[in-house]
């Protein structure tokens, strides 16, 4: 099977509506009859100078791009810099412009959703457009490879295609997608309105959204040197050895059979009313006891007083998950419920 590019929703999508495809036709549409697109996420600014580029030019040459939503109404595909430039030339009285030259798509909206990204290839475009570029073709190609389970597509696969099509390097990409997926809504904010440099936003994206909104809230130049400092502080705040003291009696992951390789396993000395499993020996209340711990700091961490990394969150929902494990096993044995 060939290997995946964008081609192939692009493509797919051409197939699709093969038999209702027309040559193009340029249709004149009422301005007040043209809506924006949800999926339209680019900058708006300089309206007023585009305006009077149209103004000198006599109108718009480039038809825009829409399809039909509703009887008498058209969602905006490609296009909507121009549009808004020619509503604000009709808004200052000149009426000439009411009308608009468009193109209707018959494409399906994975493809007109594509076109929206694709169409904007040529404009120059801040760091939080390129981000929101990746994460809506990301989106859309894990929506095509939902449509189609036989491409099997992988993440770096997506990865690359992305770069390659976008310009970037398949790093820029994956930073891009954590902040996508991990930077705080006040960070965030920064990062739309160009306070905060990618750099620095990729180094927020790694500490929890608390944290994030803390450092933007308090500062208005925040460095990618400063967010550094700041995630050094609180691993060195929260290293292992400091949560070992914080959670006495912690055991290691490996000490559940099962879930790591019996080489990893450790022996515990039998005690009374013990729990036997392979390697595994301890008490019920010893397990019981363990389990709420964790509970109570999961707890603590979720309501924002205990600060922590996520690597050691990952750990304690392991722990936890562990402990529940042995305690349900337990209690099938003896007829009883948890």
């Amino acid at each position: 099977m060939a290997a995946f590019t964008l081609d192939n929703i692009l493509k797919d999508g051409n197939q699709k509506k093969e038999k209702k495809r027309q040559a193009p036709k340029i249709q004149m549409i009422h301005y007040t009859k043209l809506l924006k697109s949800d999926g339209q996420f680019y900058s708006e600014n300089d309206i007023e100078k585009l305006s009077d580029a149209l103004l000198l030019g006599n109108g718009i040459r480039q038809p825009l791009e829409v399809k039909k939503i509703n009887i008498g109404e058209y969602e905006i595909i490609a296009g909507h810099r121009r549009y808004l430039a020619d509503k604000f030339l009709v808004e200052q009285g000149y009426e000439q412009f009411e009308f608009l030259p468009c193109i209707v798509s018959h494409e399906d909206d994975l493809v007109n959703q594509m076109n929206l990204i694709l169409s904007n290839s040529y404009r120059t475009k801040s760091e939080f457009e390129k981000m929101k570029e990746v994460q809506e073709l990301n989106r859309l190609i894990e929506t095509y490879d939902k449509e189609n389970p036989d491409m099997k597509i992988t993440a770096r696969t997506i990865r690359k295609e992305i770069a390659e099509r976008l310009g970037l390097s398949e790093t820029k990409v994956a930073n891009y997608n954590s902040i996508g997926k991990n930077l705080s809504s006040g960070a965030m904010k920064e990062f739309e309105a160009g306070k905060i440099n990618v750099s620095t936003a990729t180094e927020l994206a790694g500490l929890d959204q608390e944290t994030q909104d803390k450092i933007v809230s308090e500062s208005d130049t925040i460095t990618q040197k400063e967010v550094k400092q700041i995630k050094e502080k609180v691993k060195s705040s929260v290293s292992d050895s400091d949560t070992e003291e914080q959670l006495p009696g912690q055991m290691n992951v490996g000490d559940y059979p099962g879930i790591v390789p019996e080489s990893e396993k450790i022996s515990h000395k039998r005690k009374k009313n013990e729990i036997t499993n392979d390697n595994l020996i301890y008490t019920m209340q010893e397990i019981a006891e363990e389990r709420t711990r964790y509970v109570k700091y999961m707890e603590a961490y979720e309501k924002g007083k205990l600060s922590t990394s996520s690597k050691i969150i990952k750990k304690w929902k392991m722990h936890m998950d562990a402990f529940k494990l042995l305690l349900e096993e337990k209690a099938q044995e003896d007829g009883e419920k948890i």
